[in-house]
């Protein structure tokens, strides 16, 4: 039996709704309302929804903040 592989078929790996947000630590409602702004690709299939997994990745890197890097205080002498 063949097991499905993605690399092997060139499909990329879908992600259910409810299953990115939770592996992203958000809430479900709160990865819905970034889909309705346009914010995160999807696809829809029928009723549900789905994400490719390198779009979520895209995404959170995209929404994180890097903190900026502090002055150094050091003087030369």
């Amino acid at each position: 039996m063949n097991e499905y592989n993605p690399d092997q078929t060139g499909l990329d790996a879908m992600v259910k709704e409810r299953d990115a947000a939770r592996n992203l630590g958000i809430s479900h409602g709160a990865l819905r309302r970034q889909r309705l702004a346009g914010h995160i690709a999807f696809k829809a299939v029928g009723r549900l929804i789905y994400y490719v997994a390198a779009d979520l990745i895209a995404w959170q890197r995209r929404i994180t903040c890097d903190p900026e890097p502090q002055p150094s205080n050091a003087s030369s002498d």
